[in-house]
């Protein structure tokens, strides 16, 4: 039978209020067990630079805590021994660094500092949020231009191909003609009508006459305004 006024813990002897040497802030308190420590109370002296006990453990007094984390963004104090750092309402405290609500990343203009979302990291834009240049959006969390979506390849030699604001382009090339759809080079005459021709410098997009009286056909036929005849019609 274990004495009245002694603990007997991990085969060894306590006597009455006899700390733990590897706790501070438990005893033996044979009121409540014989055979385990008993946790001081809260606010209990424990050490010897003013430190408490609280929820059983020995912590530091605020008043010998330094609890300014140097950062302009959140509200230090100090609680039962241990710092607190809260983050300001309109604020986001990201990789140790404060951002004012908006604020974007600098390495991803699709994220940014919503607090209502998160303070601690960064936020996806809304999708279609305009985002870096021409017409790139926000899609997902990633700044996208909607030309990288396109294939703007319309196969034809006598163009270049391109794209502006997520539309296709297609540049006639100098010294060449586009009709419906076929490349002509300059000077190259009509399939259906030798009095028409490939002529840039008038039109990329259409046939252009060739000059009154040039030979066409056969015999003694030249164009007039476009159109080959004979000078006897």
């Amino acid at each position: 039978t274990v004495n009245a006024d002694t603990c007997l813990i991990d085969g060894a002897c306590y006597g009455e209020a006899e700390t733990n040497a590897e706790n501070l802030c438990a005893s033996c308190n044979t009121a409540t067990a014989q055979d385990g420590w008993t946790g001081l109370a809260d606010d209990a002296s424990c050490g010897d630079a003013g430190e408490t006990c609280q929820a059983g453990a020995c912590l530091p007094s605020c008043d010998t805590l330094v609890c300014d984390d140097s950062l302009a963004c959140t509200t230090d104090d100090c609680a039962a021994g241990l710092c607190t750092h809260v983050v300001d309402a309109d604020k986001c405290l990201i990789d140790q660094a404060c951002y004012a609500e908006g604020d974007l990343s600098a390495d991803n203009l699709c994220m940014a500092c919503a607090t209502a979302s998160a303070q601690d990291v960064w936020s996806s834009l809304p999708d279609a949020t305009s985002c870096g240049d021409a017409a790139e959006t926000c899609q997902a969390g990633v700044c996208v231009d909607p030309c990288d979506s396109l294939d703007c390849d319309d196969a034809l030699d006598c163009t270049t191909d391109g794209c502006d604001a997520g539309v296709c382009t297609h540049g006639v090339n100098v010294g060449v003609c586009l009709i419906g759809a076929t490349c002509s080079i300059e000077g190259e005459a009509s399939p259906d009508n030798p009095c028409v021709a490939c002529d840039p410098t008038v039109a990329q997009d259409a046939w252009s006459n060739l000059p009154a009286d040039t030979p066409c056909g056969d015999e003694a036929q030249t164009c007039d305004t476009g159109v080959c005849v004979h000078p006897c019609d």
